[in-house]
């Protein structure tokens, strides 16, 4: 290479180099409204999101999942941006609404915040290599608590929407149930002799259980004596009475639903035996309003199953609403599912 050339060459070079900051510096943030910028991590960091849900939409044997169709004319790899630019306007509603409304962040939200930046240190690397840096993330986990506290506001004590306590209570006594149950697997061998011997053990075992109860004696006793014979420890410290109970949720359980009938089926104060795939079950059903702090354990819970959708809504609502927004599209186009990183 002469001089001229490589003179030529030393100058293509700076020149792409500064082509290539010019565009590093503008792409650094996804959008602005007012005097505010969202850095270009907190799009990322949706991005990322809608990635890990919508990745199972594609068919198994798709040689790449993103060209995929999940709709049609709809490639997995555009309805993942597209719910993440939905997500940033999302984000951007929720800090104009929080600010609107004049809300702050409770103690227990800043708490809420710092338990979520556990993801950050536990993902770090691979957050860094696709570009979020801890601020960013910071402000991810604060819009959140921010988006909570809003929900808060509208639908809770003093909300502009409150939900009566009846509606709440209602909710509680028709969907939950209070037991106390011991569950009994059953083997999982591939020798059909040592399965069998196995499985007539446990069900020798659990109508051991069963006859106890039936002879009067405390499901509390034979909770903890199924708890030390499952451990094998015959020194296992007994629980504190009332605090081995199981609430469950019929809208919302992973327990066989041949369990959960005989749960909702079953009467107060009756020991009952239930048998699924996986194993067998005894279990005691309690009276929900037995002890006034089991519903107010379950409230919030009770009030996001009722109002989260609806909520959702509004949210998506005031994003569609937002006027004064600049989308930097520039780096909006930069950052895609096909470039993330993912360990």
């Amino acid at each position: 290479m002469n001089r001229m050339q490589k003179a030529a060459s030393l100058a293509l070079a700076a020149l792409m180099a500064a082509g290539l900051c010019a565009c590093g510096e503008n792409a650094t943030w996804a959008a602005k409204y007012g005097e505010a910028t969202v850095p270009a991590g907190v799009y990322i960091t949706g991005l990322m999101t809608e990635y890990n849900e919508l990745i199972g939409q594609a068919p198994a044997d798709a040689k790449d999942p993103l060209k995929a169709e999940v709709e049609e004319g709809v490639t997995l790899s555009q309805a993942i941006t597209q719910a993440a630019k939905d997500r940033l306007s999302d984000y951007i509603a929720v800090e104009e609404q929080f600010a609107a409304q004049a809300l702050e962040l409770a103690p227990e939200d800043q708490a809420a915040v710092e338990s979520g930046m556990t993801g950050w240190e536990f993902f770090r690397t691979t957050y860094e290599e696709n570009g979020v840096s801890e601020a960013s993330y910071r402000l991810v986990m604060e819009n959140s608590a921010k988006q909570q506290r809003l929900f808060e506001a509208t639908y809770g004590p003093g909300g502009s929407q409150e939900v009566p306590e009846s509606e709440l209570r209602g909710y509680f006594n028709e969907n939950y149930a209070k037991v106390l149950m011991i569950p009994l697997t059953f083997s999982t061998s591939e020798d059909s002799e040592t399965k069998e011997s196995a499985d007539r053990h446990t069900r020798e075992v659990m109508d051991g259980f069963y006859r106890q109860l039936q002879e009067g004696a405390d499901m509390e006793d034979v909770y903890y004596e199924a708890r030390k014979l499952a451990t094998g420890n015959e020194e296992l410290a007994r629980p504190e009475p009332g605090t081995s109970y199981t609430f469950v949720n019929k809208q919302n359980t992973t327990y066989d639903q041949v369990l959960v009938d005989a749960i909702f089926s079953a009467q107060v104060g009756e020991p009952v035996q239930a048998e699924t795939d996986g194993g067998l079950y005894l279990f005691v059903r309690y009276d929900l309003e037995e002890n006034p702090q089991d519903f107010e354990g379950y409230r919030d819970s009770i009030l996001m199953a009722l109002k989260r959708e609806e909520f959702l809504a509004q949210v998506d609502e005031w994003a569609a609403a937002l006027t004064g927004v600049t989308y930097n599209e520039e780096a909006l186009g930069r950052y895609t599912p096909e470039k993330l990183k993912f360990a």
